[in-house]
């Protein structure tokens, strides 16, 4: 097991406590919405996918995480849901399968943009589009670019900023958070490196998160073979403006 993988595991739902409730609403309503199959990507600990399943919504998830699966798991068994492992599955979303279509595919908290390869990204989204059906959507969001943010972090920094101190899921214990950024503007990259402090234990991690504009992401889903989509600038779906800090995208086979 990878250290700063299991860290952010352990952590993953107390970082998240509080944060993007309008997020998780969004996508929870739209599954009860969708009356059919729906399939979540990168499910993470199950903070969307659990509270679903409670509501017998027909929802599938997987993660590329051993770890954020394993707490997912333990979650699922505390709640008892059964089956859990046939709901849930380690894989990627590059090359994920099923034997099965969707009526709704989606990608939460921004994870799309941790493809950082163009070829994946156009993969993954002609992986989506073969398996949904012929009705079906696609739901995901991420950042709108702000270009002073992004050039206010182009030079290296030896500063770190404190994300603040977040519980173990196993023992309750603190873990103090920690990260530095530099951004790329060439390959529209975010450079992250992460800091954990557990007790006398002090490890780093690397993140990278490439921003999109949307301009390109609509090129995206064009050469994906996706038809038509819809841009909003809220969880509320809100016009997308100049001021508008997430793109929320709704795409149609």
């Amino acid at each position: 097991m990878n250290y700063e993988e299991s860290i952010w595991a352990e952590i993953y739902d107390s970082y998240n406590q509080g944060r993007h409730q309008s997020e998780l609403e969004f996508y929870k309503n739209e599954c009860r919405k969708t009356k059919g199959k729906c399939l979540e990507i990168a499910t993470g600990t199950g903070m969307i996918l659990l509270p679903l399943l409670e509501e017998r919504i027909d929802i599938t998830g997987f993660d590329i995480s051993e770890q954020m699966l394993s707490i997912l798991k333990e979650k699922a068994k505390a709640k008892g849901i059964i089956d859990i492992d046939k709901t849930v599955s380690i894989q990627d979303m590059v090359s994920f399968e099923y034997d099965t279509h969707f009526d709704l595919i989606f990608i939460p908290a921004r994870s799309f943009l941790h493809l950082v390869r163009q070829e994946d990204q156009i993969q993954t989204l002609r992986n989506i589009k073969n398996h949904l059906k012929k009705d079906g959507r696609l739901l995901l969001n991420f950042f709108s670019p702000n270009y002073s943010a992004i050039l206010r972090m182009t030079e290296p920094s030896e500063e770190w900023h404190h994300n603040g101190d977040y519980k173990k899921f196993s023992d309750g214990g603190l873990v103090r958070l920690f990260h530095r950024q530099q951004n790329d503007t060439i390959s529209q990259i975010q450079n992250i490196e992460w800091k954990f402090i557990d007790g006398e234990r002090e490890t780093l991690s690397d993140m990278k998160v490439k921003w999109i504009f949307k301009e390109e992401f609509q090129l995206l889903l064009k050469t994906a073979g996706f038809s038509k989509w819809n841009l909003y600038g809220d969880f509320k779906k809100g016009p997308f403006t100049p001021n508008s800090s997430e793109m929320v995208w709704e795409a149609f086979v």
